[in-house]
């Protein structure tokens, strides 16, 4: 799944996707400096959402070495997920979003 996002808030959520268990996955954020946290979140159903995995971006690093991040994840409740970036603040920002299933978790 590859798709592009533009916002000018301080946080953006990507769409649900179904995950299957047993597999790992990256989702990839790229061309942004100002990425501060990548989590992962699990619909339950219910009207909830369950965090699975989060990353802190170390955002004292040059802004050129935050072009790139990544969060890594082994999924183990199928079910539909999504995808929450943070970011240092709020401006316009600008960049390409990626997941990739990886193998087996």
């Amino acid at each position: 799944v590859f798709d592009q996002w533009r916002t000018t808030q301080r946080t953006a959520n990507t769409g649900e996707v179904r995950l299957l268990p047993g597999l790992a996955y990256v989702f990839a954020v790229s061309g942004c400096a100002s990425v501060e946290r990548i989590s992962a979140w699990l619909n339950t159903g219910d009207g909830n959402f369950d965090r699975v995995e989060s990353l802190t971006v170390d955002t004292s690093l040059d802004p050129l070495d935050r072009r790139e991040n990544a969060l890594a994840f082994n999924v183990e409740r199928a079910g539909n997920y999504h995808f929450q970036v943070d970011f240092v603040r709020d401006i316009y920002q600008y960049g390409m979003i990626a997941l990739y299933q990886i193998g087996q978790g």
